[in-house]
């Protein structure tokens, strides 16, 4: 049966500033099909998880984020342990968690995902108190978020990070990182640490390709050597699925990843900085539900 009542968040600047709009027509379409439904405006950041949390609380069946994986999270953040669903309106930059799910783009599609779409568990990763849907790092992307989150007016697109990058090119320190999967060390001099829960980290980039979100593991690629050379062939490599061949790149899976380092080194969860290491990532199983293409297989 499909969802009876359905909340709606927005993050108003999303998709150049298109989301209140495209919102709007999944609300009429789900208003057409009898559903109950509310719409929300984000303002500031917590809202969405804040809005989430009430109408998970209050009932919700469904709760749709337009935005990008930024919102997701917040929203995911909210209903999570609770019986409501997660549905998305893909409107950022890097849009991980449509890729991953396949989702289609515009209102049309996201009315369809909340009436017909199947519900299915996702495990969650957590840093802290903090939940992270896709993916989280430490290392040079982690200080391009920092950098963003600094200088980010309005809404963004890939043209955005063109400053942020350039200035992590001739910046960023690169201090080595320890990492260990399980407690046990996997790599004493990693420069770039990602944990993947799904294989899509952004963009053309597969960085952890057998991270399956359901199966109760953190996936772990350590990158093994400094410099913007190495970077640039990492990027290169991964952008055609190379990126574990290479000596210096190590893969490894568990349920609690650790990251430490002599200083400090910038960490981000799906694509916004938080904080610093060290840090602690760890898998929470099947702690979110999360609607997903009817058309498609859907086991759980």
């Amino acid at each position: 049966m499909p969802p009876r009542r359905v909340l709606i968040v927005v993050n108003p600047i999303a998709g150049g500033g298109r989301a209140p709009r495209d919102a709007e027509d999944v609300r009429r379409r789900l208003a057409a099909e009898g559903l109950s439904v509310e719409l929300v405006l984000t303002k500031v950041s917590g809202d969405a998880e804040r809005a989430a949390y009430g109408a998970a609380r209050d009932g919700a069946d469904t709760v749709l984020a337009c935005g990008g994986d930024g919102t997701i999270n917040e929203v995911a953040q909210g209903i999570a342990g609770t019986d409501a669903a997660l549905a998305v309106l893909p409107l950022g930059t890097a849009n991980v968690l449509a890729h991953e799910l396949g989702l289609g783009y515009g209102p049309k599609s996201a009315a369809k995902l909340v009436l017909h779409g199947c519900r299915r568990r996702f495990d969650l990763g957590r840093m802290g108190g903090r939940a992270f849907v896709c993916m989280a790092s430490a290392g040079f992307d982690a200080y391009v978020t920092e950098h963003m989150a600094k200088w980010r007016r309005g809404s963004i697109n890939y043209l955005s990070y063109v400053a942020p990058t350039l200035n992590a090119f001739w910046n960023y320190p690169y201090t080595p990182l320890t990492v260990k999967v399980d407690g046990v060390a996997v790599r004493r001099a990693a420069y770039h640490v990602i944990v993947g829960n799904v294989r899509n980290y952004g963009g053309p980039f597969t960085m952890t390709p057998r991270a399956k979100p359901d199966d109760g593991m953190l996936d772990v690629v350590a990158f093994g050597a400094p410099g913007h050379g190495m970077l640039a062939l990492y990027m290169a490599a991964a952008i055609v699925h190379v990126h574990p061949l290479f000596h210096t790149v190590e893969m490894a899976r568990g349920r609690r990843i650790e990251v430490e380092a002599d200083e400090p080194v910038p960490v981000q969860l799906d694509g916004d900085f938080r904080g610093y290491s060290p840090a602690c990532f760890e898998i929470a199983p099947e702690r979110l539900w999360v609607l997903k293409d009817g058309r498609q297989p859907c086991p759980r």
